[in-house]
């Protein structure tokens, strides 16, 4: 019968997995034709969305670490205050808010006093024009009024026309003039039908003085610093040309323009670079190592000049020196830009250069302006950063482009992307130990990670099926494969779990089986007070030998039941410990020292005296070491055991007093735990004997307090020394002074339908070198029961 058993497991077993590799090898034959070709391989990683967050409407996002705690945060602007959130688990948690007491967008946020906390500029419109204010809201204990309040900028006038009035905003933050403070520098571009002066506007960061002002024709698009020489810095500023007539310190709005200004606001050079409805974007970059820095300068072509400039020249980036405002170089790449960035992709510490040409084109520039690559493989709008965002050591280049979030390698090899049907905004974020790209679109914001993606194309594969004649027939063959697949899964599945689940209990057996042979070999048989024996008196050899008459037989039939006796034992011990996966250093040195022992033992009794053959020493050395040995395997065992059998004693006591919660509530007993010092005690028991007496202790309980008039339980849980006592009293009835030393009998019992076998309880717990007894009792007035555990 059992070898038919095992057959019939054979055969089911070998059928499943011939149904399963089958299912397999179908299913990647009709995947593999119809991939698509392969120009259209998948991508290797995906963005996965992390977490997402509605968002009102009209509002923006900034990132930056509010609380100083190494991870950033997330600002919520919606036009009336300011949302601080943190991320928690998945979920962005509001933290704290902080409103602007009247209407208002935040602008941008820096730290223009040096305490590393950000400060927040929000452009306010008023009754005469436009303010600008400056919070500390999370610096210290939370909303505040301004530090400061600048305006009113462009006052509400009549006009020709329904444009706006105009705009500012934060073209720049930094300490241009070295006092160790840094400045503000505003944009302030009106847009009347009458020409009115732009303007850039320096004001103190900590106390929004106005140092200076700058006026100009042109519309100002942004402004950083440059530093020539480590004391000498300069101011530089790329503009628009809107051409509506405005002309100012000899500049007109036809044309845009490099301004270099002095750190007192004084004009120190100035060069045209653009025509009408043109503008220019900087960057500042050290391109020929000589340790000052250049200015890239990238040029957007208006209408009226398509490839060329003010100075005839066809060029897209060029590098100027900031001294003189000379051209270094220049290249043309027959587009305009729209932006061009720079950053160390390769890690030489010579930075490249990022182009976004007007055409979509993303362009990976040298330092020296020639082109190593050009990417025209999407259409991209922008470049948001060159940032490691997988923590892997290279750095990824995150991009926009119509409607996309993509994300190209260090060489500009596509790597992922991610669709958006409205336009969005996009930022990066530190949080813990990962990076996130941060996008909101569609009035959510959500957190996307880099993670690796499908290795083979199942979208483009099935486009391909339902676009051909017999797709039909191939998605029945997939839908049958995947199907099998899953039903051999799921069988393969449940036979793991039951063979997981009959490992442990194996393994459960075998645990239990060891701890028998050690219980019967040091408590419930003679064989450790044999060893013992035979120890004490080959350690007291040489008096023996002056006593030959009375203890040399005594001793001989000592050698003799450990030759067969003891040694039977040690084998069962080493065979239940190998099964058990006790640590072969334990295991494997007893069954050789024993049989070392009991050779020279045989040999040595009753002629004692001789040479020991193997090492030339003198009998009784060599066998108490093998005893000795013996002894340091028996106590690792031992350690294992304490091990697996280490029971925290207090969690145990409340988890069964919880499952006996609702009979002690339905008599009306009121059950007490007392905790003293053994709160983190593990106790040398099986949990699930410790549990099944306590709880049949309990259960007696409970029936001897069914009439008493104030029913009480409690267990009280004492630590001593190497040992800890459980008592579990009752206000119950008590035992008959005449059955208190019957109710531990096998047999006894005063229920008619029977009840927890205390026997049972001392026989287990003895089994651990633990014990159970009545400490105190008094009939008709309740019984304490008292437990004694040894610990771990």
């Amino acid at each position: 019968m059992v070898l038919k058993h095992r057959r019939k497991r054979y055969r089911v077993r070998h059928t499943t997995e011939r149904s399963v590799t089958t299912a397999a090898v179908l299913f990647l034959l009709v995947v593999l034709h119809a991939c698509p070709a392969p120009a259209d391989e998948p991508l290797r990683f995906h963005l996965k969305e992390r977490i997402a967050r509605i968002t009102p409407q009209e509002s923006r996002f900034f990132i930056a670490d509010i609380d100083f705690d190494g991870n950033d945060d997330l600002l919520i602007d919606a036009r009336t205050n300011l949302m601080w959130l943190r991320k928690v688990g998945h979920n962005l948690i509001p933290f704290e808010e902080g409103n602007y007491r009247m209407a208002g967008m935040t602008m941008d946020i820096h730290d223009i006093n040096g305490d590393s906390h950000p400060e927040f500029f929000v452009s306010m419109k008023g009754e005469d024009g436009i303010y600008l204010a400056c919070h500390d809201w999370y610096a210290g204990a939370g909303p505040s009024e301004p530090i400061y309040l600048l305006g009113p900028y462009l006052p509400d006038r009549p006009r020709t026309r329904a444009w706006p009035e105009g705009s500012i905003h934060i073209a720049g933050c930094f300490d241009a003039d070295d006092d160790g403070q840094r400045e503000i520098y505003f944009a302030m571009n009106p847009f009347y039908a009458k020409p009115e002066p732009r303007a850039l506007l320096a004001h103190r960061g900590d106390t929004g003085d106005e140092l200076w002002r700058f006026e100009m024709g042109p519309q100002i698009v942004e402004c950083m610093q440059v530093r020539l020489t480590e004391r000498d810095k300069r101011i530089i500023v790329s503009t628009f040309a809107p051409n509506n007539g405005s002309v100012w310190n000899g500049t007109s709005d036809s044309l845009s323009y490099i301004f270099c200004l002095k750190t007192d606001g004084s004009a120190d050079w100035i060069k045209p670079i653009a025509n009408l409805h043109s503008w220019n974007n900087i960057e500042i970059i050290d391109a020929d190592h000589d340790g000052r820095e250049d200015i890239l300068v990238s040029r957007r072509f208006g209408p009226r000049e398509k490839d060329t400039g003010t100075d005839g020249d066809p060029w897209s980036v060029a590098l100027i020196d900031p001294l003189h405002g000379d051209f270094i170089r220049a290249a043309h790449l027959n587009t305009g830009v729209e932006q061009a960035m720079t950053a160390d992709l390769d890690r030489d510490l010579i930075p490249e250069i990022l182009v976004v040409g007007s055409d979509g084109r993303l362009f990976l520039l040298e330092d020296d302006l020639a082109t190593s690559a050009v990417f025209d493989d999407r259409f991209h709008t922008g470049v948001v950063e060159a940032i490691d965002i997988d923590m892997n050591g290279t750095k990824e280049i995150i991009c926009t482009g119509s409607g996309r979030l993509l994300v190209r390698d260090e060489h500009g090899v596509l790597l992922a992307e991610e669709s958006h049907r409205e336009q969005f905004i996009v930022a990066t974020a530190k949080i813990g130990n990962e990076r996130y790209i941060v996008a909101q679109s569609d009035n959510v914001i959500r957190f996307y990670t880099l993670e690796k993606g499908l290795p083979v194309p199942i979208a483009g594969a099935f486009e391909r099926l339902r676009s051909s004649t017999g797709g039909a027939v191939v998605l029945v063959l997939i839908g049958l494969c995947a199907g099998t697949l899953i039903a051999s899964a799921a069988f393969l599945y449940r036979r793991h779990l039951g063979r997981k689940r009959s490992s442990l209990a194996i393994a459960d057996e075998h645990q239990a089986n060891l701890l028998d042979a050690m219980v019967a070999f040091g408590h419930g048989g003679a064989s450790l007070k044999v060893l013992d024996r035979l120890r004490f008196h080959l350690k007291n050899w040489e008096r023996m030998e002056e006593r030959q008459g009375r203890d040399t037989d005594s001793f001989g039939e000592l050698a003799d039941t450990f030759v067969h006796s003891v040694y039977p034992d040690l084998r069962r011990i080493v065979l239940m410990g190998r099964r058990a996966n006790v640590s072969p250093e334990y295991w494997k040195p007893v069954l050789p020292e024993a049989t070392r022992a009991g050779r020279m033992l045989e040999e040595y009794i009753p002629t004692a005296g001789k040479q020991s053959a193997a090492g030339g020493e003198a009998f009784p050395g060599p066998v108490l070491r093998s005893l000795d040995t013996i002894d340091e395997c028996l106590s690792g065992i031992r350690k294992h055991l304490h091990h697996v059998f280490r029971t925290p004693v207090v969690a145990t006591t409340c988890r069964v007093m919880a499952a006996r919660a609702e009979d002690l509530e339905a008599i009306g007993a009121h059950p007490t735990v007392t905790i003293g010092g053994a709160y983190n005690d593990g106790v040398f028991v099986s949990a699930t004997i410790l549990e099944k007496v306590l709880d049949g202790l309990i259960a007696n309980a409970l029936r001897a307090m069914t009439d008493s008039p104030a029913p009480a339980l409690e267990i009280a849980i004492q630590s001593e020394g190497s040992y800890c006592k459980i008592d579990v009293s009752d206000t119950g009835k008590g035992i008959p002074e005449v059955d208190r030393e019957r109710i531990f009998d096998r047999h006894f019992t005063t229920k008619p339908e029977g009840g927890f076998g205390l026997y049972y309880a001392r026989e287990e717990l003895a089994t651990f070198g633990g014990r159970i007894f009545v400490q105190d009792n008094q009939p008709g007035g309740g019984t304490t029961f008292r437990l004694v555990l040894r610990k771990t």
